[in-house]
């Protein structure tokens, strides 16, 4: 699914978002979604009284949703439960966070929480965990902003928690990591709670570009492709062989511009084909925007590929 300008009309109200869900019995999936530019959240797992059990989250991306509000939010005023994010990706240029784990005013504890290989970019802060028994958070990409508190918030017991392989990027002199009520440089977070033995931190931001090919499983020939450049390169070269075959006929349509021109077209010859990371102007929602949607590019960029 591609998500985007949702809003309500009462616009005093911050409480308009991408995809709104519970869930009671058995479980869900959501997968492969695009969610970006709603007026609150793009993910947003919340009830006052309604379950929140046995949700998995995998490969979707969710970018610039309401200014101040988080990408994915999954809490309530209930405990959540078995709830798996993996192989998701955020950009998220302003404060509000991307990730919002479990809530303070539930007066619970949240518990069975898997957040694994996904790569969040941006927000204030990125990874917020409020209440949570039981977490595996391992193997993920966190680039935060260099802000007090700005990567990584934790509030309530982590005496269940497993944190392996993750990868963080940020300012090393400034205190980023809140645990408990205090506010930690990454070494100092490593010593006070024997967290990120196997971590790594890297500089302000990772070097190079990193692409996501996200194969559509329905419909052949499609593929979602996100591109984090941060080399700033003009365009980016990705590997089309697994979604297209020689002889397709195909287009690649940016998300922000989607019922604008392809950004490329063409018969596929194998191999590598160019993505422009140029930057364009997304639709302004109607309505209930304190300001115009940021441009992404040539930093970030989320195309879809579509065989023709």
């Amino acid at each position: 699914s591609l998500v985007f300008n949702n809003g309500r009309q009462r616009v005093t109200d911050g409480y308009a978002h991408g995809i709104y869900t519970q869930n009671d019995q058995g479980a869900k999936l959501f997968q492969d979604n695009i969610v970006f530019h709603q007026f609150a959240f793009g993910f947003h797992a919340y009830g006052e009284s309604g379950s929140l059990r046995n949700m998995t989250f995998d490969g979707n991306v969710s970018f610039e949703n309401g200014g101040g509000q988080p990408d994915f939010f999954i809490g309530g005023m209930t405990a959540a439960s078995n709830m798996t994010l993996t192989n998701n990706m955020t950009w998220h240029e302003e404060g509000g966070g991307s990730v919002w784990m479990g809530y303070d005013y539930c007066g619970c504890t949240s518990s069975g929480f898997t957040i694994k290989g996904n790569y969040f970019v941006g927000g204030s802060p990125v990874v917020r965990l409020q209440h949570i028994g039981t977490l595996a958070l391992s193997n993920n990409t966190i680039v935060g902003p260099g802000t007090t508190a700005g990567t990584y918030q934790e509030t309530g017991s982590s005496s269940g928690f497993s944190l392996s392989g993750n990868a963080y990027y940020g300012n090393s002199s400034q205190r980023e990591f809140q645990w408990s009520s205090g506010t930690y440089t990454f070494s100092g977070w490593k010593a006070a709670t024997g967290f990120g033995s196997s971590a790594t931190y890297g500089g302000s931001k990772p070097s190079g570009t990193k692409v996501f090919v996200r194969k559509n499983k329905y419909e052949r020939g499609r593929a979602n492709v996100i591109i984090y450049n941060w080399a700033r390169l003009g365009s980016v070269s990705v590997d089309l062989s697994g979604v297209l075959q020689a002889g397709d006929h195909y287009e690649i349509r940016n998300v922000q511009d989607w019922f604008g021109t392809p950004v490329a077209s063409g018969t596929y010859g194998g191999g590598s084909v160019a993505f422009p990371m140029t930057g364009v102007t997304s639709p302004t929602p109607k309505g209930g925007w304190v300001s115009t949607p940021p441009v992404t590019g040539p930093d970030f960029n989320v195309f879809v590929v579509l065989k023709k």
